[in-house]
């Protein structure tokens, strides 16, 4: 079984796991992580830390934590634009507007650099609204 397969066995399990006990979900992304960054293997490090971020800002409420996995998977992949939308969205959760409207602008920016136009306008369209707000 090759590295990228045990890593994508483990998430679906964890991911599995979180529909019913997130913490656990959590735990064994973070096991998985542990090996990924001894490995310093960057695609498995944004796949594990996207999710446990997703998990901890959905499933347990826990927004800080979340927000760190979350940087933790934009060091590994930098030009992610999903991943700069979801922190502006903990950001703006944390009550940081400055933070939140910096990430969702350069995520606008990433999103019409990689072509993805439509992404671009959504995301341009909820920051003029987080702007007025």
């Amino acid at each position: 079984m090759t590295v990228q397969s045990k890593t994508n066995q483990v998430l679906k399990g964890a991911l599995a796991l979180s529909a019913t006990d997130p913490q656990a979900g959590v735990i064994q992304l973070e096991d998985e992580l542990k090996l990924a960054r001894a490995r310093g293997d960057m695609a498995s490090i944004h796949k594990l830390a996207r999710n446990a971020a997703i998990i901890c800002s959905s499933g347990l409420g826990e927004f800080r934590r979340a927000l760190a996995y979350l940087e933790e998977a934009l060091r590994s992949q930098p030009d992610d634009a999903s991943l700069y939308a979801l922190s502006s969205d903990l950001h703006r959760v944390l009550g940081d507007s400055d933070k939140a409207e910096a990430s969702l602008s350069r995520s606008v920016v990433l999103a019409r650099e990689q072509g993805d136009l439509e992404m671009a306008s959504a995301l341009n369209a909820k920051l003029a609204s987080l702007k007025t707000s």
